[in-house]
């Protein structure tokens, strides 16, 4: 009965006036994006980028946020030698959000708790970037695992690096799930669709006395 009377209704991101680059061919920039807080997984990120350099040593790492742990963070930095790899941007507004992502080839999302959403996965969909996220919450529903991008447990940095080598070592692939997660982004999570819906549902509420 209930789910006879139930709907989901994703939420919708607006597009963004901004063109998706194509996935950068000499240039392995990986970035994350969000507050630097200890939720956000960031150290587990960290300790997964130090394995993947040891294999990809021109890679490189853009942090872009602030928070609480960024301290801890750039000590861990200093502590695992990768001050020449990696980079702290700092704070940023939500109007440079894209271009930061268009500089990347991988946007990383390794978050440690039940994310309700994911609006830096789908941000990054948006701009054609596979994302390497934690299968976790709604990030399962934002990234189509192996098709937009490769699902990990949280707090595992052995399988975010072994997802990160795998998409550098496969081009192509990375960029057929940065395609695919354009498209998903823009017909799935589509503004318009989000309004639509709810107006939709909150007509049938109004016909239908019964619920």
């Amino acid at each position: 009965y209930i789910l006879e009377r139930s709907s989901v209704i994703y939420n919708g991101i607006r597009e963004t006036a901004i063109d998706p680059t194509p996935l950068p061919t000499n240039d392995a920039r990986i970035l994350w994006l969000g507050r630097l807080h200890y939720i956000k997984g960031f150290d587990v990120a960290i300790d997964a980028f130090s394995k993947t350099l040891q294999t990809h040593p021109h890679a490189r790492l853009m942090i872009a946020g602030d928070g609480p742990a960024r301290s801890s963070l750039e000590q861990q930095v200093e502590k695992y030698r990768l001050g020449h790899a990696v980079q702290f941007l700092g704070a940023y507004s939500p109007e440079e959000v894209y271009g930061l992502i268009n500089q990347a080839i991988i946007v990383v999302v390794p978050t440690r708790v039940q994310e309700a959403f994911g609006q830096v996965a789908l941000e990054a969909s948006q701009m054609g970037r596979p994302v390497v996220a934690s299968h976790t919450g709604g990030l399962s529903e934002v990234i189509l695992d192996g098709e937009t991008g490769i699902l990990v447990p949280p707090e595992d940095s052995l399988a975010i690096a072994q997802a990160l080598t795998w998409l550098l070592e496969n081009p192509e692939a990375a960029a057929l799930m940065g395609h695919k997660g354009h498209h998903w982004a823009h017909t799935q999570f589509k503004h318009a669709n989000f309004v639509n819906d709810y107006e939709a549902l909150y007509s049938k509420c109004k016909e239908d006395t019964t619920l």
